[in-house]
């Protein structure tokens, strides 16, 4: 079995990250705009999630947005951890 990579950022890269993934998804989703995103952790975290509109669930693994398929939805997250001075995902 293979390895991931591991994959390092600085935190400034992370900020503009979530725009990033609405872009990467606008071609599979309902709206126009691409998902809503929201980005959640704790110390030492750095979540981005997607969702439509307002989440329901507290838990960004429950979020789902809505795709151009008919009645499927999506679900897409990114957890990235602190190590030293940068991010790892």
């Amino acid at each position: 079995m293979s390895k991931m990579p591991i994959i390092q950022v600085k935190m400034d890269a992370l900020e503009h990250r979530g725009e990033y993934v609405r872009e990467l998804l606008k071609p599979i989703a309902k709206r126009s705009g691409g998902p809503a995103w929201q980005r959640k952790g704790r110390v030492g975290e750095f979540i981005i999630g997607t969702h439509d509109g307002s989440p329901t669930q507290s838990d960004y693994r429950d979020w789902r947005f809505k795709t151009v398929a008919p009645n499927f939805q999506a679900m897409y997250f990114e957890l990235w951890r602190q190590t030293g001075t940068t991010f790892t995902h």
